[in-house]
């Protein structure tokens, strides 16, 4: 039937579809292969695949239409002996994507490019990135490991829209600045920009500062306006410290023009290899976004005081008020008793003076206000599983999170079945705008269930015979189905829930989306018959999202605490 479809109308319907079904139209017609194909490789994104999976997909020559490449893990890339085809694979890539918008590269492979432009290998990688015309987005990231970080030199970018730059290595990479003034300067619509260090290269701002000072000298002498960023990212090394060994009053507004900015991230939870968190040893300084006067997201990982006295800033220099949403990426800390005696334990051997600032015991959020459109709290639960801390969470919930009563959009941990009953009897009601629901604890469901959680990724496999594996790999399949039925009675329970109170009080607005982890649910109409799903009582069923659609709810990556950057698709 598609095929006596006008040519617009097919193009309309298979972008809608998911990859799977793209890549099965695709084999059925020449003219559906031509219009599923361009669309099925519009976004690539390498996360688990083997090499030769990726070296057929190479060798096939379908990646000239693709506009995002993503390269985050192989799952047999480690093996040393496979570097040189790694980059000869991946320079054959990016010679293929004449169009390539967007490229993101995490993990491993930035010890390869080290490799690369260390001499070890040839450097053709870099070469084809700097041929693209249209690449716009760049993001490097290298993930928490303190015996990899990248310290090679940065390829001269131009025209990019967005920049993240993420556990930049040794101190010789601090000598390096006039590397990223040269993109700044030639990437004056610059959208998003992302800066971090490890801990090994140190915690001032030194780096930052000079950036900034050297950006502002350049920019003057050519005559150019400061960027207008609406994202910025700071982290280990980058923090919006006052700094007193540079003269300059208001930094952040010789780099970018601040009424622009509408999402701050700032990763001021530091941590030092096989050690316990260091606190931040400054706290930030507020004054430093007074004209941050569209901000509308915040992103930390520990709400201190500090970040207490940046919102109470902007929500006396914003009018209209548009700061409304705030998430905290550890979450633990936020549970963290109210006094500092307890919460400021000696843990490890940086608990003195020039590693600590202000008391890392929270901070009461109810001053922050309740005007939050949408909160996140992600990162560690409360694993302890103290009295004291599963008193506190469930105080989050009933003190803080029930009083926003304009929230949309909630991410919070939960940790048993009382704190679950909370959610559902005492916060949900008084929420009815609230349309997305996430829980993002993994082991939620099989907690609350008792059940025995899967085991993947057994180590000792080899001196397993083929009959061991499979009976393994039956009673983890096994499990998955438990979980799976834990997690939807869950979700039922939780959606019937809603529609009574909808039915009660005509303002409540439908819950559409909730998530556990990385699963996403929904409602919808299907035929009575349909197998395996939970129905509801107005006729609607429970479904789960795919992956890919769960993306364009934007579910799957709230839980990331590497770089939030929206990356173009």
């Amino acid at each position: 039937m598609l095929t006596r479809l006008p040519e617009e109308i097919v193009c309309a319907i298979a972008a809608q579809l998911s990859p799977a079904t793209l890549a099965v139209l695709s084999c059925v017609s020449k003219r559906l292969h031509a219009i599923c194909l361009p669309l099925l490789y519009k976004q690539v994104v390498i996360d688990g695949p083997t090499i030769a999976k990726w070296r057929r997909m190479v060798n096939l020559g379908h990646l000239a239409p693709t506009q995002a490449y993503h390269i985050e893990f192989l799952s047999d890339m480690c093996d040393i002996s496979n570097t040189k085809e790694l980059l000869q694979l991946l320079a054959i890539s990016l010679r293929q994507m004449p169009g390539l918008r967007s490229f993101k590269l995490c993990g491993y492979w930035v010890g390869l490019l080290d490799q690369a432009l260390d001499g070890l290998e040839n450097s053709s990688v870099l070469h084809e990135l700097q041929s693209l015309q249209h690449l716009e987005t760049i993001l490097l990231y290298h993930h928490q490991n303190p015996r990899c970080n990248f310290r090679w030199r940065l390829p001269r970018f131009k025209n990019l829209q967005s920049l993240a730059l993420h556990r930049l290595g040794e101190r010789e990479w601090r000598e390096q600045t006039s590397d990223l003034v040269e993109v700044l300067l030639a990437s004056p619509g610059l959208r998003d920009l992302g800066l971090s260090f490890v801990p090994e290269a140190g915690l001032d701002n030194d780096f930052l500062c000079k950036v900034i000072s050297d950006f502002r000298s350049r920019r003057q002498q050519l005559e150019q306006p400061a960027l207008q960023l609406k994202s910025l990212h700071l982290g280990i090394g980058t923090m919006p410290w006052s700094n007193p060994r540079f003269d300059m009053a208001g930094y952040l507004d010789h780099l970018t023009d601040l009424s622009h900015l509408t999402s701050l991230r700032l990763d001021n939870m530091h941590y030092l290899p096989f050690e316990g968190p260091v606190i931040p040893y400054e706290p930030i300084d507020p004054t430093l976004f007074q004209h941050a006067t569209n901000l509308r997201r915040i992103s930390v990982e520990r709400f201190g005081p500090d970040i207490l006295r940046l919102v109470q800033l902007l929500q006396e220099v914003q009018s209209p008020l548009r700061l409304d949403a705030l998430d905290v990426l550890d979450y633990g800390n936020t549970l963290q008793p109210d006094s500092p005696e307890s919460a400021n334990e000696v843990l490890h051997e940086f608990h003195t003076p020039e590693f600590v600032g202000e008391p890392i015991y929270s901070v009461p959020l109810d001053k922050t206000g309740h005007a939050w459109r949408r909160l996140c709290y992600s990162g560690p639960v409360a694993w302890k599983n103290s009295k004291e801390m599963l008193k506190k969470s469930r105080e989050l919930l009933t003190h803080f999170v029930a009083r926003c009563t304009a929230l949309e959009e909630l991410i919070i941990p939960i940790h048993n079945r009382d704190e679950f009953d909370v959610l559902k009897t005492d916060v949900l009601p008084r929420l009815p705008n609230l349309h997305t629901l996430h829980l993002p604890w993994p082991d939620l469901a099989a907690f609350l269930s008792d059940l025995e959680k899967p085991w993947h990724e057994p180590y000792h496999l080899h001196n397993m015979s083929e009959e061991e594996k499979e009976r393994l790999f039956q009673k983890d399949r096994e499990l998955d189905r438990e979980q799976e039925k834990s997690r939807i009675s869950l979700v039922h329970e939780l959606f019937s829930y809603h529609l009574k109170l909808r039915e009660e009080r005509e303002e409540m607005l439908p819950l559409r989306y909730i998530a556990i982890d990385r699963d996403v649910y929904a409602r919808h109409w299907t035929i009575p018959s349909a197998e395996g799903l939970y129905r509801l009582n107005d006729g609607s069923s429970i479904i789960r999202l795919s992956r890919d659609q769960a993306r364009t709810v934007g579910i799957v990556e709230n839980l990331c605490r590497e770089c939030d950057l929206r990356l173009p698709v």
